[in-house]
């Protein structure tokens, strides 16, 4: 396992953690806490998450859909709970999205798959959810080091 990485220069680690599972209010704080991530630097806008409780996000007939906001300023990050006005719209059910945050599901996976669907802005999601070490890897993942430290000859 690898310890000590930086999220950004927020320095927020955000890598494997373990056995534990990584709630949805957690992440999102997470998130919040990042601060500036240089990739995003130029991007604008936001990204509001629309979570069913099923695992299918198109039945949403008398759900309660839970709402956060991550919102963009020229790298700046921040993400809040509530039903606010945004550019790009993600609509996933509970245990797709924390699968995803947990490493068991990609985000190719997912998307592929149908599990969600992104309204608005494609790529912005996109250049979120491809922040290195925003989400943990798969379980069995090993760190590159590890790898070759462990196959050397």
């Amino acid at each position: 396992m690898v310890e000590n990485q930086t999220f950004g220069t927020g320095g927020v680690w955000v890598g494997h953690r373990g056995d534990r599972e990584e709630d949805i209010p957690a992440f999102f704080a997470r998130v919040a806490r990042c601060g500036v991530e240089p990739r995003l630097n130029g991007v604008t806008g936001g990204i509001r998450f629309e979570v069913t409780e099923g695992r299918d996000y198109r039945q949403r007939d008398g759900e309660d859909i839970e709402y956060w906001l991550v919102t963009f300023d020229d790298g700046r990050i921040d993400a809040r709970a509530g039903q606010h006005p945004a550019d790009t719209v993600v609509q996933v059910g509970r245990p797709i999205l924390l699968d995803m945050i947990n490493g068991r599901m990609t985000l190719v996976e997912a998307w592929t798959g149908q599990r969600l669907v992104v309204y608005g802005t494609p790529a912005k999601f996109l250049q979120f959810w491809l922040i290195p070490n925003l989400v943990a890897g798969a379980p069995d993942a090993d760190h590159p080091r590890e790898f070759v430290r462990r196959h050397r000859r």
